[in-house]
């Protein structure tokens, strides 16, 4: 059944019906370095069914602007995963686009993606995948709403998490994750973990001790004078300390150092 959409540029100037999805990728570069507290800083697709997406710099929104409608949750995407989102949403292939995408209400419901009844699980999930996957979404509920996102010379991709206490690094020409950095402390950027008992069953990181990881764990995969590796399954989980003993950060990540 056909139904007319339209594009929305930066300066809310609105296409004609139907466009081809060629016109769209231009739009979205036009805000690729437009920050989120400056003017004119989004574009969007609308639909006559009220249907919506907007895009603004690595983030996008997901609503219907009529009354009683589902509330979606803002999540991070790239510049081809919006290009993804589009596609799907000129096919108007809406369903789907409803079906994997988190709602704005989920932080109390299970994430899909994680195999594991701990927070920990989520994070060991998300690597290898994308930011536009339903183990993506997941640490997206999980950490955020809010988040930064960083691209580094080597052109490694951070999406951090302030207020969640987390950084996810994404690398490759199809950004996949690689390490989830859990901050047992806070740093000047990032706060702390804000549920840290909660991150590893059977293990309380709010006052557990270097000695208790390892009891936990067995036999580390690694170790320094400041760190330890485990393995869990084909991940690895990376604990850092402090020079007085004290954890600072859990990182799970998809190859250990060294391996």
């Amino acid at each position: 059944m056909s139904r007319n959409y339209w594009f929305t540029d930066r300066y809310g100037v609105q296409s004609a019906d139907s466009p081809e999805l060629s016109a769209f990728g231009p739009l979205l570069d036009a805000v690729a370095d437009v920050g989120p507290d400056e003017d004119f800083a989004t574009v969007s697709i609308e639909d006559e069914h009220g249907w919506a997406v907007t895009f603004g710099a690595g983030w996008a929104d997901f609503e219907n602007v009529t009354e009683d409608a589902e509330q979606f949750a803002t999540v991070a995407v790239e510049r081809d995963d919006a290009l993804g989102v589009a596609e799907d949403f000129v096919r108007g292939d809406i369903d789907d686009l409803r079906s994997r995408w988190p709602l704005a209400d989920a932080d109390d419901t299970e994430p899909a993606a994680a195999e594991a009844s701990d927070d920990i699980g989520v994070f060991l999930a998300a690597l290898g995948e994308g930011i536009y996957s339903e183990a993506g979404f997941a640490v997206q509920r999980l950490a955020g709403p809010t988040f930064t996102q960083d691209t580094m010379p080597e052109s490694d991709l951070f999406i951090t998490f302030p207020e969640g206490g987390v950084s996810v690094n994404y690398q490759g020409d199809e950004p996949q994750a690689v390490a989830v950095f859990v901050f047992i402390q806070p740093t000047e950027r990032v706060d702390a973990y804000p549920a840290p008992d909660q991150l590893i069953s059977g293990l309380r990181l709010s006052t557990a001790g270097r000695a208790d990881v390892a009891e936990h764990f067995g036999e580390p995969a690694r170790s320094g004078g400041a760190f330890d590796v485990f393995a869990v399954d084909d991940r690895f989980l990376h604990f850092e300390y402090s020079s007085e003993g004290q954890l600072k950060m859990v990182t799970a990540m998809l190859s250990g150092p060294g391996f």
